[in-house]
């Protein structure tokens, strides 16, 4: 097995009032048992300055505890990962995470069954993704649901991606409740140096005005100038939120044009 831990301190020096001190700890420890591996996570961070370090979120979907408050600032959380190995071929994972703040108002739950299959001329992967919140300051409750299907293979010796989701949204707002729904088709084609995907989505609350609701549209060409600075060009709409292309996962906002981002690493 193997084990890291890390522990480390802030401090936010303020021309008016006290400094602030904050602490991050963050612990994973793999277990390996034959075809099976085991990983648990815990994290615990109070009043951290995160701009100083990338503190991990803990859980499978890269989601913040809240959005009401930076990361860092008072969160504390357990994480568990089962994985099946059997063949070179064969793979299935479940891991499951738990995250809160101190005083237990804000709390998030995340669910993640992940399988793949390979076949040798395609590679066929399942996903469930739940993730629940409960926000009780502001009595908002969250529960987000998405299965996924996934192909790879390789289209006259060109790698190609395919993905497509069907997301359930159901929101309560004090008493308020609403019910989303948010099919995507996402195709990722990949070329020497070179990549580009295809993207459609819309969102309905209904299935009988489905025609009615907005549909997103785009394109987006991404490739490496150099060995450290990338570029992507994208054509056309896009919802906003976390979107994972080429191999890559980020946020965005809604977006309708086209836009160029151009990266550089020092």
């Amino acid at each position: 097995f193997d084990l890291y831990t890390e522990y480390a301190e802030s401090k936010l020096y303020r021309d008016f009032g006290p400094e602030v001190k904050g602490k991050a700890i963050y612990s994973h420890v793999n277990g390996y048992f034959g075809i099976f591996s085991l990983s648990t996570g815990y994290k615990s961070y109070s009043n951290f300055n995160h701009q100083l370090n990338d503190l991990p979120v803990l859980n499978s979907s890269d989601e913040p505890l809240s959005e009401r408050f930076d990361p860092g600032y008072d969160e504390e959380g357990l994480m568990g990962k089962l994985s099946i190995i059997p063949d070179h071929s064969s793979e299935l994972s479940i891991s499951y995470s738990e995250a809160w703040n101190n005083d237990f108002q804000i709390r998030q739950s995340d669910l993640m069954i992940e399988a793949r299959k390979d076949y040798s001329v395609v590679v066929i992967g399942l996903e469930y993704s739940e993730i629940e919140a409960v926000d009780k300051d502001w009595q908002l409750w969250e529960k987000t649901i998405t299965p996924a299907l996934i192909l790879d293979f390789n289209l006259f010796n060109t790698p190609v991606h395919i993905r497509t989701q069907y997301g359930y949204q159901s929101t309560v707002k004090e008493t308020a409740k609403v019910i989303t729904y948010n099919p995507l088709l996402q195709t990722d084609y990949f070329f020497k140096n070179f990549s580009l995907s295809l993207i459609a989505e819309t969102e309905y609350t209904e299935i009988s005005n489905l025609t009615d609701n907005e549909l997103w549209l785009g394109a987006e060409f991404s490739t490496s100038l150099f060995s450290h600075t990338d570029l992507k060009l994208f054509i056309g709409k896009e919802k906003g939120g976390k979107v994972c292309r080429s191999g890559s996962c980020y946020y965005t906002t809604p977006f309708n044009g086209v836009r160029l981002d151009i990266t550089t690493r020092f």
